[in-house]
């Protein structure tokens, strides 16, 4: 059912539904013609949250040898790539708050894994530095990264990982264009 210009449906768009319940089964596609906004919208929350749910599991069983969860790592990769740096300039980047990475922050400095540092003329800017062991940690958790943690996908075809790479960043681009308006 297609109704043209109305704003609640994608003109001409074939799709393959997913129904929520089938958690993602080749089986739980069947193919319509027109798609409403609302359907829409509840099929990508859907699958935002099937998506999420085993990356989670994928990531907490990759960190968990190494004692950290998922946030915690997320810190360490951060400081890794990108270099010591202020505890509010890490707290945007990451989409978190100044008190909730300060409490993690915390508890990486207990284990050893970061350093903390108050500014010399402004004790309340706080720096974030890696440990050098935390370092080597980070060198090796890298490259496992590259074989164990990637390969998972291991089962897709050069195709598949371009269409999901395409997908994925054509929808961070109406993503981005949604939230400027």
């Amino acid at each position: 059912m297609q109704k043209a210009g109305d704003g609640n449906t994608v003109p001409g768009h074939k799709r393959y539904r997913l129904l929520c319940g089938r958690k993602g089964s080749r089986e739980g596609l069947q193919r319509e013609g027109t798609m409403d906004c609302a359907e829409f919208k509840n099929e990508v929350e859907c699958l935002f949250k099937s998506i999420s749910d085993k990356l989670s599991c994928i990531l907490k069983d990759f960190y968990e040898p190494y004692g950290l969860t998922a946030p915690q790592a997320m810190i360490l990769i951060a400081l890794y790539r990108g270099g010591p740096g202020k505890i509010s300039d890490m707290a945007k980047a990451l989409n978190m708050t100044n008190s909730n990475l300060s409490v993690i922050c915390r508890r990486l400095e207990k284990s050893n894994f970061v350093i903390r540092k108050r500014d010399d003329l402004d004790q309340r800017v706080v720096y974030l530095y890696l440990t050098e062991s935390s370092k080597q940690l980070m060198t090796e958790m890298e490259a496992r990264i590259s074989t164990d943690y990637l390969c998972s996908l291991g089962g897709a075809s050069d195709e598949d990982k371009a269409l999901i790479i395409a997908g994925m960043t054509k929808l961070n681009e109406l993503l981005t264009q949604n939230h400027e308006k």
